[in-house]
């Protein structure tokens, strides 16, 4: 559900299955001059997040990388978790990875970066895209009772409606949208001239 009055300053979204091709769409629709940072946890064998994030970078007017540890996350750029690490944003916009136990059977967790973002930035935007399970839907009840705002997959689009779907089920207040308006959603919440 999005906020009125204030822009978000940060975007974290989480996807499992069907996540790569949902993460494609999103970002080749998000333009070079996105006023914030976004950092993405895709639930992949660490072997293959460089890769996809190599790949992401050929489709997307965003300048997208692997996160790498204590690196600034800059707006206009979209930062994937390594596979096997959790990814942590801190209150100056610092990335931190970890080799913390796995939550919710994953690591990198959503819910580990969503709770970060929580506490570090109430202005967050957290989109959880299409994904088998539940990770994310605890950090975006976060998210959204620290202040910001929520934005999930609807089912129709999705390939598994299993995370986006926790989050509807939790009763946690969300915008609800098909893949395609996803990107949509995001230029709008993120505008620093919205009402």
């Amino acid at each position: 559900m999005t906020r009125t009055g204030s822009h978000c300053d940060l975007v974290v979204i989480a996807s499992s299955t069907g996540g790569p091709r949902a993460l494609e769409t999103v970002c080749a629709n998000l333009p070079a001059s996105l006023p914030v940072p976004i950092l993405v946890v895709q639930h992949m064998p660490a072997e293959f997040t460089e890769r996809f994030a190599q790949r992401l970078n050929t489709v997307s007017p965003l300048k997208v990388s692997q996160a790498k540890d204590g690196e600034l996350a800059l707006p206009g750029c979209m930062y994937i978790a390594p596979g096997d690490k959790h990814l942590i944003i801190t209150a100056s916009r610092r990335m931190q990875l970890t080799d913390t136990a796995p939550v919710n059977n994953c690591r990198p967790a959503a819910d580990i970066l969503f709770a970060s973002a929580a506490q570090a930035h109430p202005r967050t935007l957290a989109v959880v895209l299409t994904g088998m399970g539940r990770d994310g839907a605890t950090g975006a009840a976060r998210i959204h009772a620290g202040g910001g705002s929520v934005l999930v997959q609807n089912q129709e689009t999705s390939t598994v409606w299993g995370m986006p779907g926790a989050v509807v089920q939790d009763g946690t207040p969300a915008t609800v949208a098909p893949l395609s308006a996803i990107a949509a959603h995001i230029i709008i919440m993120t505008s620093r001239t919205r009402p």
